[in-house]
């Protein structure tokens, strides 16, 4: 009887190979796979026989697994190749499967395409079979594209197909796929090159061609993924930074309303205690209870005169409206006769901000303290009109701020 013909099917999990060798062989134990999950943990053996050969198809477990480093897989590989190779076995060929599905060949499918060339070796070219799957998936002039982009990058099968590789939509008719792997088996069987590694120039699995290959790709992906890392701190560092920006601006927004809010707050109450003062000074004046006070306090004690610039505020002021001419000196805390004998006429201990003494009982008892006038030839206030007037400077006749005080 003749010697099978042994023929692997290799390919990144899920591209279909366990599908493809149960098309061949109607073995209806094989496990077909329906995500990205393999179904072939470890090498796998199906033997059928077309036309006049016996024929092994040989089901590998997949590169770019969930579960499994590709380090992992391509150990598993190469073990059982040497094992075959060893006990005097060759392959006839490998068809090696890509889904046309894919957009272009992802990374790990480019991972996986250069350790498959370091595993094979330039002279099994010849005895290999790349074939697309998947071709219902996607319009026809679609997988056109990807199958052109295939055919003619050096990326990715060019290279291949240039030293003998044969190139093949894979069928879905059992008896055209049984045809195929019959064709590949008519061809005479080739040592791999990591079996000639392995056997030949006994070569440990970290010294393959392949291994290092696959340590290298390895090696250049974590670089990547390090840069794209650093990037992406980067840039969420950057966001960071800007999303505190956006806070401290508002922030800064809202205190700045909350500080107009006071203000006019603020303003608005004071706008309603002139309002009412000024009502109560009226009536006041109206009735004769009072000549003046001082309006406002604060004021006066800052008033200065823009021409000759003299304190005004905080040293004089006139008296009483029938003697205009005397003037009265501010104390840092003013009251009333009767609460403070001796100090000036306005009444500090029932001042309330308020242009009027609402004590009534104080005012018989209100006398005005006279001062003499300021430096000689200089009479820093002059007569008002009226105590509603305002004071000006008797040398250059610039207004001063209203000064009122209790009538005696």
């Amino acid at each position: 009887m003749a010697t099978p013909k042994v023929i692997a099917v290799m390919g990144v999990t899920g591209v279909g190979k366990s599908s493809f060798i149960k098309l061949v062989t109607g073995d209806d134990n094989i496990q077909v796979g329906d995500s990205l999950e393999s179904e072939t943990a470890e090498v796998n053996t199906y033997k059928f026989r077309h036309k006049d050969r016996t024929i092994i198809l040989v089901d590998t477990p997949g590169f770019d697994d969930t579960h499994r480093k590709d380090a992992d897989v391509l150990k598993q590989l190469a073990a059982w190749f040497d094992d075959t190779y060893k006990s005097g076995t060759k392959l006839s060929g490998i068809i090696y499967l890509h889904r046309i599905t894919d957009d272009r060949m992802r990374g790990s499918s480019l991972r996986s395409m250069r350790m498959f060339r370091q595993l094979c070796g330039e002279s099994f070219y010849k005895n290999l079979l790349l074939g697309t799957t998947c071709w219902s998936l996607i319009p026809e002039d679609v997988g056109a594209g990807r199958e052109k982009e295939l055919m003619t990058d050096e990326n990715f099968w060019k290279g291949l197909i240039g030293k003998g590789a044969q190139f093949v939509r894979m069928p879905d008719d059992g008896w055209e796929a049984k045809e195929l792997v019959y064709d590949l088996a008519r061809l005479e069987p080739v040592s791999l090159q990591i079996q000639k590694e392995m056997a030949d120039s006994n070569l440990k699995f970290g010294a393959l061609s392949a291994t290092q290959t696959l340590q290298e790709d390895m090696t250049n992906l974590q670089t990547e993924h390090d840069e794209q890392k650093r990037q992406l701190d980067v840039e969420h560092q950057r966001q960071l930074e800007e999303q505190n920006q956006r806070e401290q601006r508002l922030q800064m927004e809202m205190e700045r309303e909350k500080q107009k809010a006071l203000l006019a707050a603020r303003l608005n109450a004071e706008h309603e205690a002139m309002t009412e003062s000024t009502a109560k000074f009226t009536e006041g004046v109206r009735e004769g209870k009072f000549f003046a006070k001082l309006f406002p306090l604060a004021i006066a004690f800052s008033s200065t005169c823009d021409g000759c610039c003299k304190w005004v505020g905080n040293d004089q002021y006139y008296g009483s409206y029938s003697d205009l001419k005397t003037v009265q000196k501010l104390t840092l805390r003013v009251v009333c006769t009767k609460c403070n004998d001796g100090k000036f006429v306005l009444c500090g201990k029932c001042y309330n901000g308020a242009l009027t003494c609402f004590d009534e009982s104080h005012h018989n008892s209100m006398q005005m303290m006279v001062a003499n006038d300021g430096p000689p030839q200089c009479r820093h206030i002059t007569y008002p009109p009226s105590p509603e007037s305002m004071l000006a400077c008797y040398r250059c006749a610039s207004q001063l701020a209203g000064i009122f005080v209790h009538k005696l």
